[in-house]
């Protein structure tokens, strides 16, 4: 939930239950049921700690990790892993590929 004022919006994270949470123990408790073979937390943190220093290849990957269509293993270098994608990110099988793509292309908008 975001709670949001005319100024600025902080995050309120919430357990399951309703519970109030720090970020990271938000993080924590969500995570746990989270499909690491379809999403690979480990191009996840490597997206993350890329930041705003992402790359135009980058952006691939980000838009193939969030529609669940790259997995670990296969002969693209991603930081330390290898990875392939699944052939379901492409421009007729997802609305927002195109924009995906994009993207790299509006660094100033989104920093």
């Amino acid at each position: 939930m975001i709670a949001a004022n005319d100024v600025n919006c902080e995050f309120d994270f919430r357990s399951r239950n309703g519970a109030p949470l720090s970020g990271p123990e938000w993080r924590a408790e969500w995570s746990r049921g989270f499909d690491t073979e379809t999403y690979p937390d480990e191009v996840y943190e490597e997206l993350l700690a890329r930041g705003l220093e992402l790359s135009d290849a980058d952006f691939e990957v980000l838009g193939a990790w969030k529609d669940g269509a790259i997995r670990r293993g296969g002969q693209r270098q991603f930081g330390q892993y290898q990875v392939h994608f699944t052939g379901n990110w492409k421009p007729n099988a997802v609305c927002a590929y195109t924009v995906w793509l994009s993207l790299s292309q509006r660094r100033s908008q989104l920093e």
